[in-house]
């Protein structure tokens, strides 16, 4: 493969994926807000398989979890994003929770 093809392989697998994280992230928003918490959970969960820096997904997980009075649940998955997420993305996460009154306490 020549350098010009790797090149643009890489190019449009970056692109692709960027895609991908933004239609996953309109879905669990949108079965968010017609309280499909459980449909959330499947989803936000895949996200998270295929790429476990997905922030959007970790939130979404999150609040769903404690949307449908799983606290417990949702500790967890805050736990779980804490770990793999950076600090900034991890912030962002909490940010996010906060924003929408979701309160794991």
């Amino acid at each position: 493969m020549s350098e010009k093809s790797a090149t643009w392989l890489m190019d449009e697998s970056f692109r692709l994926a960027g895609i991908y994280a933004s239609v996953v992230s309109e879905l669990l928003e949108a079965l968010y807000r017609t309280r499909d918490y459980a449909g959330v959970r499947d989803y936000a969960t895949k996200a998270i398989q295929m790429d476990p820096m997905n922030l959007q997904a970790h939130y979404w997980l999150t609040a769903s979890l404690a949307k449908s009075r799983n606290r417990g649940l949702a500790k967890q998955a805050l736990a779980k994003a804490k770990e793999m997420l950076g600090e900034e993305d991890y912030a962002d996460v909490l940010y996010q929770l906060e924003n929408q009154n979701i309160k794991l306490e």
